[in-house]
């Protein structure tokens, strides 16, 4: 289908490369050739309307491409070549779905049921919703990136139809409910009944992206009112986004062997260690997913197999690195994560965050641009330093062309960068008639953008800059979410940039030397070698937060997402 702007309603597809399939036009093609309908192009097209696709099902396709084929398949490419023959590319391309006045648009699939397919529905966009959905006999349901929702359905894992003639069609062959993203993408699931799994040994129904530490997930997806027959209890893992109050089904699972993680034992209080080793920590308004870059030039550049620190028996991919950079753990206590050379640490808000990099403190850092911490929320970053160290800290816009933001002062105490609130006023409250339109307003009734060194430890209060800024503290912080079924996920800005730099230290003996960053001998609690190598995993909840963890042997990978 061509263009997507047009009404289906009560169609049946069988077989072929996808029952319905709405490829990605860059331009208009055939009779239409050569005519630009900028903003209108054709991948760009929504569907008119709620409704407008509605009633269809598709079967017995999507068998073609073995990862993500699907029975309704929207992505590909098909344009024009130099030679004036048209080529499809298959892959994944996303869509920008907007109305002609450059709306954003959702695409709504409504009443709509799969069956015998790949991949049930396999949408690349950016925006889309599932609504009243069946899928049957699927290897998995849905394939959803961008801003989505999955909204009232029926997912049967194994129907009571005759199994084919292949015994590896059928009993090797694992049902996968629904696989989350890893980064970038907000994805929500609401009010879903999972039916018939656990027959072959790696069945799931809702699965995650582990394969690799590069891609480090944000606070993505949120879960509520999953419903579960027939299906077995240690595939069942999940935390109601709306807790006890939307039902009183068990939704953890019998059945989990991890490692538990004192990471996640907040010193704050209102948790307790299960049977299951994982720790499991009250909700309140305090704690949210935080999420910030943590990057030093040189050591934090991706996997690098020329690194002193890389193993001679391990090969760099893009996917995998073989050593640890650093470590951050809760203030002075071992609760402590590797960090793999890709910058980013997944945590919870408005708490201490104590980095340890592998050589010791660095003469330059940034945090950002990647930082997800959701207004009036905040993180403390506290690193040990030479006593002799002297610091600047200023902000930086990643988006004007680098501008850089004054000096930022050293705060009158250590308390004032550990206020325990960070009270922001409403974006109208705010003061903000300043001289350039890209300054950061005076008045926000938050302590903000703040640190201190005692001569010990420097402490660096890290929020939301775009929700302090002039031009951004309306469309990359108070409006910069996506919100569905009751359930929000925050935006991850990537406006600004932290960077704090050692202006001198006088005496001070440096441990190491690496690509012109300077790393300074300190005396530091060590992390045992107990730490090393971790799995982390990590699941929130709107009632609780469950962590489970577990050991692998040459790499660290963080999975962090949000119910």
């Amino acid at each position: 289908v061509s263009n997507a702007f047009n009404y289906f309603i009560g169609n049946a597809a069988s077989g072929g490369w996808s029952g319905f399939a709405f490829p990605n036009l860059p331009d208009p093609i055939q009779d239409f050739r050569g005519l630009d309908w900028g903003s209108n192009n054709p991948m760009n097209r929504p569907f008119p309307s709620y409704g407008a696709f509605d009633g269809n099902t598709a079967h017995s396709s999507g068998y073609y491409w073995e990862t993500d084929g699907g029975c309704m398949y929207v992505g590909a490419y098909l344009a024009y070549l130099n030679n004036g023959k048209l080529q499809y590319h298959s892959g994944r391309f996303s869509r920008d779905t907007q109305y002609s006045n450059g709306t954003s648009a959702w695409m709504y699939f409504t009443n709509t049921k799969t069956w015998l397919c790949n991949r049930g529905l396999n949408h690349w966009g950016e925006r889309m919703v599932i609504r009243y959905y069946e899928s049957h006999d699927n290897l998995r349901s849905a394939v959803m990136f961008g801003e989505s929702g999955f909204d009232i359905g029926l997912v049967v894992g194994r129907t009571n139809n005759y199994n084919g003639s292949w015994q590896q069609e059928y009993r090797w062959q694992p049902r996968q409910g629904f696989q989350f993203y890893d980064t970038w993408v907000k994805t929500m699931l609401s009010n879903i009944t999972w039916r018939n799994f656990g027959k072959a040994s790696d069945d799931a129904v809702i699965l995650y992206m582990t394969h690799s530490d590069h891609y480090i997930p944000q606070g993505i997806n949120s879960i509520r009112e999953l419903n579960f027959e027939n299906v077995d209890m240690d595939i069942r893992l999940h935390i109601d986004n709306c807790g006890s109050s939307c039902n009183s089904r068990e939704t953890m699972s019998s059945r989990i062997a991890a490692v538990h993680r004192n990471w996640w034992n907040l010193t704050t209080g209102g948790c307790e260690l299960l049977q299951w080793n994982v720790w499991r920590c009250d909700w309140t308004s305090a704690r949210v997913i935080a999420f910030a870059d943590l990057y030093i030039p040189g050591l934090m550049d991706g996997c690098d197999n020329s690194n002193p620190l890389s193993p001679s028996n391990f090969t760099c991919t893009d996917q995998n690195a073989g050593y640890t950079v650093g470590y951050v753990s809760q203030w002075e206590d071992l609760r402590a994560i590797p960090l793999s050379p890709w910058p980013g640490v997944a945590g919870h808000s408005n708490i201490g965050w104590y980095w340890r990099p592998v050589w010791g403190p660095p003469s330059y850092f940034n945090i950002g641009p990647d930082i997800q911490i959701a207004p009036r929320h905040f993180v403390v970053l506290a690193i040990r330093y030479p006593s002799q160290a002297r610091f600047t800290v200023r902000a930086k816009s990643n988006w004007w062309g680098q501008a850089i933001y004054p000096y930022i002062d050293m705060a009158a105490s250590k308390d004032v960068v550990l206020t325990p609130t960070e009270d922001l006023l409403e974006p109208d409250a705010m003061n903000c008639s300043t001289k350039h339109w890209y300054d950061f307003c005076y008045k926000t009734g938050g302590v903000g953008p703040a640190w201190y060194f005692d001569g010990e430890y420097l402490y660096l209060r890290v929020v939301n800059l775009a929700c302090y800024n002039t031009n951004t503290r309306y469309y990359a912080c108070f409006d910069a979410y996506y919100g569905f079924k009751s359930m929000q996920l925050w935006d991850i800005s990537t406006a600004f940039i932290y960077e704090v730099n050692v202006t001198s230290c006088s005496g001070c003996s440096a441990a190491y030397s690496y690509k012109g960053i300077t790393y300074y001998d300190v005396d530091d609690v060590l992390i045992t070698s107990e730490h090393e190598g971790l799995f982390c995993f990590v699941l929130f909840s709107l009632s609780k937060f469950y962590v489970l963890s577990n050991k692998f042997n040459s790499f660290f990978f963080f999975w962090l997402v949000l119910y």
